[in-house]
């Protein structure tokens, strides 16, 4: 870990890949203005995201559930009910909704929260195809996947609403090299945040890893917790998970609450990530952009 993990991780979470696609000269200029704006937010994103990341961080392949009655749904332990929604989650395709947000303080004082960072979309595991976007304030984060071929460009706001002075070029996408099985939601190139997306196979892996314990409300939701620490700092997480009429994952709410030393004071933050999935099985179709140049 570095003292230079804050940056990485607020870019990762904001708008970081916002004008990948770009020219060295006005990427540069779009950066270092991301970086001025990030100046109040970035403390947020320190030392908590990197767990947070890992606890929806992709890539475990299951199988699917076998069918069951009620009565033997009812005898599932919560952390197997847990296992079985989110397999049948990533089974088909959805409609989500990711939201993010963040506060901190610096040896008890509160700094400046950012606004909640929204990304809307629609996503089938099964081809690899699907589109997220974002609104910020100079234009929306579009990102898209198709068979496993990654693009992330700017497209215009819908209100028309331009920044001044120069800006990045819209609808000009880059060309991720590979082939990715999910979408990103604005964490495309960041090492630390490679894999993060709210997904529910990822989801059930970083518990599985973490050895989570998990139990359920008298309402019926699944809540899991634990505890990770790391140089200089600790995390703690809490997590709600509703299930649907069908069994799977209506909604995910994950809340972090971390502390770190490493810059020799007290910092200390929370981060919330709320997930919605919608409209199981729904025709996702995504087509190539006109305008794409390679990120290398």
């Amino acid at each position: 870990m570095t003292t230079d993990l804050e940056e990485h991780l607020a870019a990762g979470m904001r708008q970081e890949t916002r004008g990948i696609a770009l020219t060295d000269d006005v990427l540069g200029r779009a950066r270092r203005g991301y970086r001025q704006r990030a100046a109040v937010t970035r403390l947020g994103y320190g030392l908590g995201v990197v767990a947070v990341a890992g606890a929806l961080a992709a890539g475990l392949f299951v199988t699917a559930p076998e069918q069951t009655s009620d009565e033997t749904v009812a005898q599932q332990s919560p952390a197997l009910r847990l296992a079985n929604a989110a397999t049948a989650s990533n089974s088909t395709s959805y409609r989500i909704r990711f939201e993010t947000k963040a506060r901190a303080s610096s040896d008890g004082v509160q700094q400046p929260e950012g606004p909640p960072v929204v990304w809307e979309g629609a996503f089938d595991p099964n081809t690899a195809t699907g589109y997220a976007k974002s609104s910020f304030e100079w234009g929306v984060t579009t990102e898209l996947l198709i068979k496993g071929t990654r693009y992330v460009g700017t497209e215009p706001r819908a209100d028309g609403k331009l920044p001044p002075g120069e800006h990045e070029q819209y609808s000009l996408y880059g060309q991720y090299p590979g082939t990715h099985d999910r979408l990103t939601y604005g964490a495309a190139e960041m090492p630390v945040l490679n894999a993060a997306a709210p997904d529910p196979a990822g989801l059930l892996k970083a518990l599985r890893e973490a050895d989570a314990t998990v139990t359920e409300k008298p309402d019926g939701t699944l809540t899991f917790s634990y505890a990770t620490t790391a140089d200089h700092g600790s995390q703690t997480f809490k997590g709600d998970v509703t299930l649907d009429g069908t069994g799977r994952i209506a909604s995910m709410v994950v809340v972090a609450t971390w502390e770190t030393t490493i810059k020799k004071r007290l910092d200390k933050g929370e981060v919330m990530m709320t997930t919605t999935f919608s409209d199981w099985g729904l025709p996702v179709t995504v087509e190539r952009p006109a305008k794409v140049q390679p990120v290398t």
